[in-house]
């Protein structure tokens, strides 16, 4: 992978801690423009790592890795954060592209990134309320105009007038970026208080058992959220009511988030005083009455559409968390993109602990210095982690379809090739009558042998499917796989993983310590449908698909 994407991933994981720490910071203070705020801040960050590092390339990557980050966000919208951030990141590239990498092209792709702020909070606006929304926006200036005897000033002179304060801004947020990176270059090789070694498991792929995934929903949502806001503008009320209460109704069954928002304040706020506006001011102006009901018909419109929406939106966001999504995305071609996410997410919790000794807990100028000041660091952890990942071997196939007997014969080669070999496979436990009912796993140095799982287990033990798990079994394969007894092999083979491993459980602890204190090429088996999923489980090297199915069939 390039230096630019490597360096791209520093940038990216800082970025997503500022957004993590300074969000969190507005968000408890309930501050309006939050958005808008963490955009300045945002400037002022691409701008000084601009001045420690100037390359063209490096801040539209760092974006885009940032906005992926956000992929694992608590929050039950995931979209429009995203969005915001990817657009900031290309429009200061739009900037150094316009003027070059000097203090001018920072400035206008500064101004231009926080004035996206505004423009973005304008669509996702409309997208929320409608047209009627901006309608009711330009009567309520027209009303305060008024009031105030300066009837000349009109919806859009407001708009143009918010558009050179955010440009204004993001002018200061690059001269203020510019001039915090001044000093950084004498200090460049300070890392004190910077001892965090990169996390090895990937949490952009994060398994939970508590949600269930679907692509099949994923494209039905898109698709039926496009047709319900198109049929909003086509069609009378009585039309599209029942399809959108229809929708709502299977949401909000689905997806418990989506009920999160009917029990906020906030939300009961925003639509009494929408519904209250439209009916004061929407027909008002042209009526002479202070109430009319099509303005009060408009507002519950326009409510009912914004909840729609949000429902629609946190559906899709919690849909896009689907791990075999997020593998199918960045498995095809664009494998610097996957591992520059992966590094960022690495090194994630150690910068969230960094901050400067003697700075107050949210002192933005401290903590940019503070992450400055360890960038380069970080950036050559991420070029030896990523030399130090090792390549691993797929072995996939469906249920007794033959992946312990196809590992055996490939075990088998490589020792005769002179490899040596650890781990252990497992074998399935049999009845009198031949019915399988456990397994056991067997070392394959040794031949040893523990049982690992079975139907009739204790009931104490952890279950997972039909079986329960064994855990003097699961210790049994930790101590073959101790540190000390492995530390001459050059493969390592465990047979197999699954949801387990994917919930973090079972031999998920093992991989990781291999992969944290001795990196080594490895040979899992894993089923055929969990193989996307547990190919992006862990940060490692190159991942190789053997499916047994192709490979006995050629």
């Amino acid at each position: 992978m390039s230096d630019k994407w490597l360096r791209a991933a520093t940038i990216g994981s800082i970025w997503a801690s500022i957004e993590i720490i300074i969000g969190s910071f507005l968000h408890n203070l309930r501050l309006p423009l939050a958005g808008s705020i963490l955009s300045f801040f945002a400037v002022v960050l691409m701008v000084s790592f601009l001045k420690l590092w100037p390359q063209k390339g490096i801040v539209w990557r760092a974006g885009l890795i940032c906005a992926l980050m956000k992929s694992i966000s608590p929050s039950a919208v995931i979209l429009g954060p995203m969005t915001g951030i990817l657009l900031e990141a290309l429009l200061m590239e739009l900037g150094l592209f316009v003027f070059g990498l000097n203090l001018a092209g920072m400035i206008f792709g500064g101004m231009l990134a926080v004035l996206s702020a505004l423009f973005h909070k304008a669509v996702n606006l409309l997208i929320l309320y409608g047209t009627d929304f901006a309608t009711l926006l330009n009567r309520l200036v027209q009303y305060a105009a008024k009031q105030l005897k300066i009837e000349s000033v009109t919806g859009i002179d407001v708009l143009i007038l918010l558009a050179i304060i955010y440009l204004v801004a993001g002018a200061l947020a690059a001269i203020t970026g510019w001039r915090l990176s001044q000093n950084i270059p004498e200090y460049r090789d300070q890392t004190a208080g910077w001892e965090h070694s990169p996390e090895r498991t990937n949490r952009l792929f994060g398994f939970s058992e508590r949600q269930s995934y679907s692509v099949f929903l994923l494209a039905g949502h898109i698709s039926v959220l496009t047709i319900l806001l198109l049929g909003m503008n086509r069609f009378q009320v009585q039309y599209w009511v029942p399809p959108v209460a229809l929708y709502l109704l299977f949401c909000l069954l689905r997806y418990k988030r989506a009920l999160n928002q009917l029990l906020r304040p906030r939300f009961w706020i925003q639509l009494i005083l929408i519904t209250l506006l439209s009916t004061v001011l929407l027909q008002s102006v042209a009526t002479g009455h202070w109430f009319d009901r099509s303005g009060f018909e408009a507002g519950i419109m326009m409510n009912l559409r914004a909840f729609m929406v949000l429902t629609a939106f946190t559906a899709i966001s919690t849909e896009l968390k689907n791990p075999l999504v997020k593998a199918l995305v960045f498995r095809k071609g664009l494998a610097s993109l996957y591992k520059s996410v992966s590094l960022a997410f690495s090194v994630l919790p150690g910068i969230l602990s960094l901050r400067a000794s003697s700075a107050p807990r949210i002192a933005f100028r401290a903590i940019i210095t503070a992450y400055l000041l360890r960038a380069n660091l970080i950036f050559e952890q991420f070029k030896n982690l990523e030399a130090s990942l090792p390549d691993i071997y797929l072995v996939i196939g469906d249920r007794e379809e033959g992946k312990t007997t196809f590992l055996l014969k490939m075990v088998n080669d490589l020792i005769a090739e002179g490899k040596k070999v650890s781990g252990f496979m497992a074998i399935g436990i049999h009845d009198r009558d031949g019915v399988r009912h456990g397994f056991a796993i067997r070392n394959i140095e040794t031949g040893e042998e523990a049982e690992f799982c079975v139907t009739d287990g204790n009931p104490h033990w952890e279950k997972i499917g039909k079986f329960r798990i064994n855990p003097d079994g699961l210790a049994k394969g930790y101590e073959w796989m101790a540190s000390e007894r492995i530390r001459h092999s050059d493969i390592l083979v465990i047979d197999e993983l699954g949801p387990l491993e994917m919930a973090g459980k079972g031999w998920s602890d093992l991989i990781g310590r291999i992969l944290q204190e001795d990196p080594k090429t490895m040979i899992w088996t894993v089923r055929r449908n969990l193989a996307a999923k547990i190919a992006v489980k862990w940060n490692v090297g190159t991942v190789s698909f053997i499916d047994i199915a192709k490979e006995i069939g050629g």
